[in-house]
């Protein structure tokens, strides 16, 4: 028979398979908004992301009364630990996820312009990190929790790109200064998904081999 300290710790693992998948859903869709100009499905995005939210509560609240009930040590208080820190990142996911789907509709009226690759490779790094990073949670698997981490120059370097390319738009055209607005502020989302990613591999790191890793190599 299951003990109940054990019976609690699976209702955490599964609200948080959940919501991973959940935010790698609004993550997907969020990518085909942007590189596809698709404003149903960032609306789609906007709407979904309520759910997550809802799983970021339920999962506190049982993950606080886990400790308070059960007083876990060890490997147990830091599958705990992690997941209150996880379900934080998650949530920040979504919610830039539905920060970017908002600003494609409101791009969709107005002035288009032609963003380079860098925004596919941006985008789609930033899409497998995530991925990654919640597998590795999954599977307890810190070699593809470091993988994670090492990619995350790739989508920065991008980002700097398109920042710079966005920022040359505006000062050759004052028309363009709207819409590009909004881009910078979709390229930054990107590049702070791709930094919570490499939070949730850091956190993968700690909850399996107990290190500490507080900031970037």
């Amino acid at each position: 028979m299951t003990s109940p300290f054990l019976t609690e710790l699976e209702h955490i693992n599964q609200h948080i398979l959940h919501m991973s998948d959940l935010a790698q859903d609004a993550l997907r869709k969020m990518g085909d908004a942007l590189l596809q100009g698709n404003s149903t499905v960032a609306l789609e995005v906007i709407e979904e992301d309520r759910e997550i939210d809802k799983l970021e509560d339920i999962i506190e609240e049982e993950s606080v009364r886990v400790l308070a009930l059960f007083q876990p040590v060890a490997d147990d208080l830091r599958f705990v630990v992690t997941a209150m820190r996880v379900i934080h990142e998650v949530e920040r996911i979504g919610d830039h996820a539905k920060s970017n789907c908002k600003r494609v509709v409101k791009l969709s009226s107005r002035k288009k312009i032609e963003v380079p690759d860098e925004l596919r490779i941006a985008v789609h790094t930033a899409q497998s990190m995530v991925a990654d990073s919640l597998d590795a949670l999954k599977t307890h698997d810190t070699s593809e929790a470091q993988s994670v981490r090492e990619r995350d120059d790739i989508v920065d370097d991008a980002c700097k790109s398109l920042n710079k390319f966005l920022k040359k738009q505006m000062h050759e055209n004052e028309e363009n200064i709207d819409c590009c607005v909004y881009w910078l502020a979709i390229v930054k989302n990107i590049e702070r998904i791709a930094d919570l990613s490499t939070n949730i591999a850091k956190d993968v790191i700690f909850m399996v081999d107990g290190v500490l890793i507080k900031h970037k190599e």
